[in-house]
């Protein structure tokens, strides 16, 4: 799925976990590359893209940040077991990601910042 191509689009979760999955490969694709500060771009994208897809009571992680993963929104309510599922998992992979990424750039507070969201 082209993120530009859905821009103003209403997304289904599943298009919005495929979304966040591209971004996140396209993040670790630029990573490999050594350009950290587009693959930050990237892993933050895809983790907006799952923003308030996962019900509060499956939110990961118990800060602020990724109780912000919960929210009242409408596409909650129409995510199946497994898709929570394969958030957490993806969620999971983009926040250690990050954390790699702000350990690059020389930002260990906010990459421990990151990890704190996968508890």
């Amino acid at each position: 799925i082209d993120e530009k191509t859905m821009s103003g689009k209403v997304k289904t979760p599943e298009q919005r976990i495929q979304i966040a999955t591209d971004l996140k490969n396209e993040g670790n694709a630029l990573f490999q590359q050594k350009e950290i500060k587009k693959a930050l771009d990237k892993y933050h994208r895809a983790f907006l893209y799952l923003k308030g897809l996962v019900p509060e009571k499956n939110a990961p992680g118990a800060n602020n940040f990724a109780a912000s993963l919960a929210g009242s929104s409408q596409a909650a309510n129409n995510v199946s077991p497994a898709q929570i599922e394969e958030i957490k998992k993806l969620n999971l992979a983009i926040f250690l990601n990050l954390a790699m990424c702000h350990l690059k750039v020389e930002r260990p507070d906010t990459a421990i910042k990151d990890c704190d969201n996968v508890r």
